[in-house]
């Protein structure tokens, strides 16, 4: 592992594995920087803040951590090892438990499953319709994820797939269709997070499509999200980054 990677006063923010909102299902990202630097897996941080008030983490609680750091954003899963006030400054210890990596912030964090699902092919109509929100500023991305709720709430034309691979930028599925590079399409998906589960309405564009073999009667369809909300991105990380805990339980049992 790396020393130079992380500095005294990086920003942090942190997906926690055990938080929740109750009224929406959503994650909330925690904010944190680095305050000192113990060894080459240990950091002292501020304890996280959503927006202003302290949220505390226990000891022991897992979760996973994006460092804004001068070579980028780097990501890795961390627990909890001590908590403490430093005057009136409340702190933590938090140790790496997985190697830090480079980060395009969450879309790289991926994980292999097998997920019931469906999908919408936009029609021309409804593709007019979308060009109407031009921008990446939050209000056009929260009245673009509104009109594609619309659009999937209104629609009976869905075609079923498996969804094999799920980040916080894409997917990939298995599909009975072959679709066009650029295509644009609608993932409708259920995710459990916590005691929530929650449909999300997910707009793709397509990036490849192909066989993965001549016997295989599927196609393997890669995506990229367009204009996804950041609490849906976020809520996609935590079930994620559940999942995986689910999975490394069930190989130590």
């Amino acid at each position: 592992m790396t020393t130079y990677s992380i500095s005294i006063g990086d920003k942090v923010d942190i997906i926690r594995q055990a938080y929740v909102r109750k009224d929406t299902g959503e994650v909330d990202t925690l904010s944190s920087k680095i305050i000192d630097i113990i060894d080459e897996i240990t950091f002292k941080l501020t304890m996280p803040m959503n927006k202003t008030i302290t949220i505390p983490l226990e000891i022991g609680e897992e979760s996973y951590m994006y460092f804004y750091t001068a070579y980028g954003i780097l990501a890795a899963r961390t627990v909890v090892s001590e908590r403490f006030f430093e005057g009136s400054l409340a702190v933590m210890v938090v140790k790496l438990i997985t190697e830090l990596e480079k980060s395009q912030r969450r879309q790289y964090y991926r994980l292999q499953c097998s997920i019931e699902a469906k999908t919408h092919i936009l029609t021309e109509e409804e593709k007019k319709g979308l060009r109407d929100f031009i921008g990446d500023s939050r209000l056009v991305l929260e009245n673009k994820s509104r009109y594609i709720d619309m659009v999937a709430e209104n629609t009976s034309d869905w075609e079923d797939c498996i969804v094999i691979d799920l980040s916080g930028g894409g997917v990939k599925y298995l599909s009975d269709k072959e679709l066009p590079k650029h295509e644009l399409v609608i993932l409708a998906i259920k995710l459990k997070i916590g005691e929530h589960t929650k449909e999300y309405f997910l707009l793709m564009n397509i990036i490849s499509a192909f066989r993965k073999s001549v016997e295989s009667a599927k196609f393997e369809i890669r995506t990229k999200f367009i204009g996804l909300r950041e609490a849906s991105r976020d809520a996609i990380v935590r079930f994620v980054f559940e999942e995986e805990r689910r999975n490394r339980k069930k190989e130590t049992l």
